[in-house]
């Protein structure tokens, strides 16, 4: 029985393109492959740069697919980077080594992929390696004004305090300014809901201004951080609304904190 053809997938050089598009909500560089779909470096705020094949018509659940970086056939190196990149649906992908891809780009060599049922190969995938550098370069710069972190992340954060203390660590300050950051660059956030809470331990009317100390210290931060007061509520509730038992250490943690919660007009 013959061994089935493989089928190549390569821009023609006179049509090939690296497109760049990004803000401080994303960055991707992308290059349509004829007849395939498309090769992307994508870096999103707090995750890994991912390097991906989104293709346009097969389904890349089952298949096997590898990647590797080529350099130009008179470069003195005679293989790349190999690695296997996971599938879902018409998207497959690969972060751990990502930045090798990026890099590979600036240098002006080629990607390839291989696409596998089983054992047998199907599909090659070239990348066609002209005029990369710059798309390489734009996505370098728009990264480092990426956001810290995504919306998932900063819509809903809570901050935990040491007992009778309104004192924040090094995360929690990292993750203020995460959330301060998002505001400033989303303009569809409308209101910043501060709630601050205590444990039940000692006087309740102590308690009622440790939560408002607190959560005035987080509303502060985010002021000074650029943040507009009119979009800040601060709303302070002692030990009213546990949200664990007051009963164990671990529960009083739980209960010694300020929630942030931004809220985003409907479009």
């Amino acid at each position: 029985m013959a061994a089935q053809e493989v089928s190549h997938y390569k821009t023609p050089l006179d049509a090939a393109e690296w497109l760049f598009s990004g803000d401080a909500f994303g960055c991707k560089v992308s290059h349509r492959v004829a007849g395939f779909g498309q090769l992307q470096l994508l870096a999103l705020p707090g995750q890994p740069l991912a390097f991906r094949l989104v293709a346009d018509w097969l389904p890349l659940d089952d298949k096997r697919i590898t990647a590797r970086t080529v350099a130009p056939a008179w470069h003195d190196s005679r293989s790349g980077l190999v690695t296997s990149m996971s599938a879902q649906a018409y998207i497959a992908t690969e972060s751990q080594h990502a930045e090798q891809f990026l890099e590979a780009l600036e240098r002006g060599n080629a990607w390839q992929l291989i696409v596998f049922q089983a054992e047998t190969p199907l599909y090659q995938i070239d990348s066609s390696p002209l005029a990369t550098q710059a798309a390489a370069n734009a996505l370098r710069q728009c990264r480092r004004n990426l956001l810290p972190q995504p919306y998932s992340y900063v819509r809903q954060r809570e901050f935990r305090f040491p007992q009778g203390s309104d004192e924040l660590d090094e995360q929690a300050l990292k993750d203020i300014r995460a959330v301060g950051a998002y505001v400033l660059a989303d303009k569809g956030v409308s209101q910043v809901l501060v709630d601050g809470h205590t444990d039940s331990s000692g006087d309740h009317l102590i308690n009622l201004m440790l939560s408002k100390q607190r959560s005035d210290e987080i509303a502060a931060r985010l002021i000074e951080l650029g943040v507009s007061r009119d979009k800040i509520q601060v709303r302070s509730h002692g030990a009213r609304y546990p949200k664990a038992s007051n009963a164990t250490e671990s529960g009083r943690l739980a209960n010694r904190r300020v929630s942030v919660r931004l809220v985003k007009e409907v479009q």
